[in-house]
């Protein structure tokens, strides 16, 4: 997990508790430290799920800034 100030820290106390298509449902326990803004990053079990949902898919800096895009031909 990353705060406003894009200081990382571990997501203890965020669990995935339930998918559905491409949403995610997290469940937290008081040890969790998430505030309103902060970005959660989760990998993906297999590519041919962003390639079969996403035509373009973008290219991003460290900060966020996209940068490019690369089309998919699935």
């Amino acid at each position: 997990a990353a705060g406003p100030a894009g200081a990382e820290h571990p997501a203890t106390g965020i669990t995935v508790t339930a998918l559905s298509d491409q949403h995610a449902w997290i469940g937290t326990t008081p040890e969790a430290d998430l505030q309103v803004g902060d970005w959660l990053a989760l990998g993906l079990s297999h590519p041919c799920t962003s390639f079969d949902k996403w035509q373009l898919i973008p290219v991003a800096e460290a900060d966020g800034t996209v940068v490019d895009y690369v089309r998919t031909f699935f």
